[in-house]
């Protein structure tokens, strides 16, 4: 599923900030530059990024812990591929995963290493999977 939000504009191919929207169980996708800079143009239950980094802002970490609530802090910021990937896309990635209450960075979920970027990012129905 993909919507636009408020009739604002997504191309493939432009940079953008993907966090997960725990209100509406799916991705918000946020454009880094245009007219919508900073907006939220689209929500989409799967999404496929490349050149990702991912961004932690540490004080909205720190306001997290301390209020004991989630907020929005934390981004993948990457290359728009597709809001439909294949479910083969799945292959040679791994499951990551952040928590602020319990880690500093995101990280792979198998060994507990911390990653700071990746090749490819693949967010689906509320997960994520990294090269």
């Amino acid at each position: 599923m993909f919507q636009l939000y408020r009739n604002r504009s997504l191309e493939m191919g432009q940079t953008v900030k993907v966090y997960r929207n725990l209100n509406n169980q799916m991705f918000s996708i946020v454009a880094t530059s245009g007219t919508f800079k900073n907006k939220v143009v689209a929500h989409a239950q799967s999404v496929l990024l490349s050149q990702v980094v991912f961004k932690i802002s540490q004080s909205g970490k720190r306001r997290a812990v301390l209020e004991k609530t989630r907020n929005v802090h934390a981004w993948a910021v990457g290359t728009l591929e597709t809001i439909d990937p294949a479910k083969t896309q799945y292959r040679n990635l791994s499951p990551i995963s952040y928590n602020p209450f319990t880690s500093d960075s995101f990280y792979y979920k198998d060994n507990l290493l911390p990653l700071h970027h990746t090749d490819a990012l693949l967010l689906d129905n509320g997960k994520a999977f990294a090269a």
